[in-house]
């Protein structure tokens, strides 16, 4: 019927004015309606111009491709166009187009060929066929990891693009480029690529190439370790992919979304999403979203425990890409192999695996580093501790120095939650082998020195965060203990520093820490008292993060609290303490926030400044809002806009916004200083990602 009413719509007019018409819709990104449209124009013209006909059947091809109907557009262009269209361009978007289908399949060598030869058929073309193919072959060369090949193609593409005007093309040659830039863990620039790639195609009204640009973004917030902005954008680039037809894609970035879940610790919208996901790429047929589903299940299944369901999905994985369904998986589903294998037992089994990984030089750094530590579990294992030691500090040092080559400060301070899990792994390591004064100096150094690069750019500063601490030395001069945090994905720990001595505590995981934290930020605003609704969090959390350390806080103290990780969200003063009735922690203690003992040492060894008349040991800093991002993050992300001083605990601290509350407390009032407020707009949000990096493919792009 829908066929039908497109065909009587096309009857009265001219091949021409038809093909202009559904054209600038595909140019805009309209997949759905185009598709009929394009059929009912190919039956129509095609029985009666071999010319009209192939180029209906182009275009029926570039739309089935950007639905990711690879096998639909080969069998469409399967046949040779006749002799006589040999001088039009026709021959070779068939072959572009074809080498497009295949490196969707990933059939690499049959898309080299195509393009080989489409290359020699575009020649004599117009500029922008020649612009047309770079971009496509880039993009081959990019899912080859040919990294320096695909640069080369996609600035002559762009050079083309802009000298002859070309402007949907020079948008397409942005986007794909921020996507090699990606790849190759220049993630700032990326950013800066894709934000002038966005703008242009918002201009032109392409809403297709709008929706892709999104979701990688997503992926490049997720490899930065932001994983509440990858979230936004994921979900960005799937809700539009869906508008505009794109099946295919939409699915992709549901995927990110799933994964994006995963690193927050949501497990149920993570699972539920992925098994929905998984679903819709085997109805598809898409080898690559199906492998990164089945990841995403084994990794889950691996966090909760269920180590048959983790083997299960993960030799499906590996099934289909020994069978060459999927190519670019394969890494990590070979990671995710050697975890199972190591929980089995199978030590030279896991070994044998995370040496393949580490051994191909194409390896992304994030995988990398997750074999690295995979090995180091499985020296450990086998009981050769000072071999699992030295592989640990090997692969903290592989995740610093992809930090270091970050050049934008505040996308530098969130790179950290990518490799977070690697470092709380060493910690529950030195914690299992009795060195908890090790776990600790560990735990200050994985944000000190972040913070000492993204806070001050002297080299004294970054030099004094790579020392190891004296938590005795630093505390000498505090009124109270020091309450250091950790949380981890396994285990968490608090530390309680006081002058004599330090004393640690094993703490719930994040799993079960971060839901509650997140649960009462969103309670203690509708709270006037320690009895409303939502004490009951309140309660829980004090029990979790403070009761375990009670008898070394005596009443009275001025406590220092360094939190960590969804921790830097959470106002200590409102903690419910059970006796001798319900309060908040506020009428026991005086509560000070820090970011680290490092900064913490540097703020009490400060002088005060002249004229000060203040008492305590901290001088009280103005915040001086960081750098804007190079793309804006979701609001509930975004700080204050302009410097402000640090008002006391009842201004919204992780989100650098005064939000006035009214609770009803005594006159006693806590000190908000913060040793470190860029820590604050940065990591307002629990920050420890997934076993490996979820998206093998970097990124996607659109035709």
């Amino acid at each position: 019927m829908v066929l039908l009413v497109a065909l009587c719509s096309i009857s009265c007019r001219s091949p021409q004015t038809v093909y202009d018409t559904i054209k600038r819709e595909v140019d805009r990104g309209e997949f759905d309606s185009t598709l009929t449209q394009a059929d009912a124009a190919l039956r129509h013209y095609g029985a009666r111009n071999k010319e009209w006909e192939w180029r209906f059947r182009l275009l029926k091809a570039r739309i089935l491709l950007s639905r990711s109907q690879g096998d639909e557009a080969l069998l469409l262009l399967e046949p040779e166009p006749p002799s006589a269209l040999a001088s039009t361009e026709i021959p070779e978007e068939r072959k572009r187009f074809q080498g497009i289908a295949h490196r969707y399949k990933q059939q690499f060598g049959d898309a080299e060929r195509d393009f080989e030869e489409a290359e020699r058929l575009a020649a004599p073309l117009a500029p922008r066929y020649p612009c047309q193919l770079l971009i496509a072959r880039a993009a081959l060369r990019v899912d080859e990891k040919k990294y320096d090949s695909a640069q080369a193609d996609y600035r002559k593409a762009l050079v083309l693009a802009r000298r002859n005007s070309l402007l949907v093309l020079e948008a397409s040659a942005l986007a794909d480029l921020a996507r090699l830039t990606t790849s190759q863990n220049h993630y700032d620039e990326a950013l800066d690529l894709y934000l002038a790639a966005l703008k242009l195609a918002k201009s032109l009204e392409m809403r297709g190439n709008t929706a892709t640009i999104l979701g990688n973004m997503g992926w490049s917030y997720f490899e930065l370790g932001d994983f509440e902005a990858s979230l936004d954008f994921y979900r960005q680039g799937a809700e539009a992919s869906v508008i505009s037809g794109m099946k295919g894609y939409s699915a992709y970035w549901f995927s990110g979304v799933a994964n994006s879940y995963l690193a927050l610790h949501q497990y149920t919208p993570a699972e539920d999403l992925a098994q929905d996901t998984l679903k819709r790429a085997r109805e598809l047929k898409d080898a690559e979203t199906t492998t990164i589903c089945l990841n995403t299940l084994t990794d889950l299944s691996l966090r909760k425990g269920q180590f048959a369901d983790a083997e299960r999905y993960n030799r499906e994985a590996l099934k289909m890409e020994e069978a060459g369904l999927d190519k670019l998986g394969t890494p990590g589903s070979l990671v995710l192999a050697g975890h199972i294998a190591t929980v089995g037992k199978r030590f030279s089994e896991a070994t044998e695996l995370f040496q393949r990984v580490l051994g191909e030089p194409t390896t992304e750094m994030p995988l990398r580093w997750e074999a690295q530590a995979g090995l180091a579990k499985v020296l450990e294992a086998q009981g050769r501790v000072v071999d699992a030691e030295r592989q640990y500090l090997k692969t903290i040092e592989t995740i610093e120095r992809s930090r270091r080559s970050i050049n934008h400060e505040d996308l530098r301070l969130s790179f950290l939650s990518t490799g977070i899990e690697i470092y709380g792994d060493y910690i529950d390591f030195l914690i299992r082998h009795e060195r908890p004064s090790d776990a600790l100096n560990q735990a200050e150094l994985s944000r000190a020195r972040t913070l000492a690069e993204g806070l001050a750019s002297t080299s004294e500063t970054t030099s004094q965060a790579s020392r190891a601490v004296l938590p005795q030395q630093i505390v000498k001069n505090v009124k109270g203990p020091v309450l250091s945090y950790w949380i981890g994905q396994k285990n968490s720990y608090l530390w309680v520093i006081t002058p004599a001595k330090t004393s640690y505590f094993k703490l719930p995981p994040a799993s079960q820490i971060d839901p509650v934290v997140a649960d009462y930020r969103k309670a203690v605003l509708r709270m006037r008292d320690a009895q409303d609704d939502g004490s009951a969090e309140g309660k829980k959390l004090y029990a979790m993060l403070v009761e375990p350390a009670r008898k070394l806080i005596p009443p009275g103290s001025q406590v220092i609290v360094l939190p960590s990780e969804s921790l830097y969200g959470l106002n200590f003063e409102t903690l419910i303490a059970p006796d001798p009735q319900p309060h908040f922690w506020i009428e026991d203690v005086t509560v000070t926030t820090g970011s680290s003992l490092t900064m913490l040492a540097a703020a009490t060894n400060r002088p005060p400044p002249k004229g000060s008349q203040r008492q305590d040991s901290f001088p009280r800093r103005r915040y001086q809002a960081p750098q804007p991002s190079l793309c804006p993050a979701p609001a509930s992300r975004r700080g204050n806009e302009a410097g402000q001083e640090i008002l006391p605990w009842s201004t919204d601290q992780s989100l650098g916004r005064k939000q006035r509350h009214s609770f009803r407390f005594p006159q006693k009032q806590s000190r908000a200083v913060f040793l470190s407020p860029l820590c604050y707009a940065r990591h307002s949000q629990p920050h420890s990602p997934p076993r490996i990096r979820r998206d093998p493919q970097p990124g996607r792009r659109l035709l």
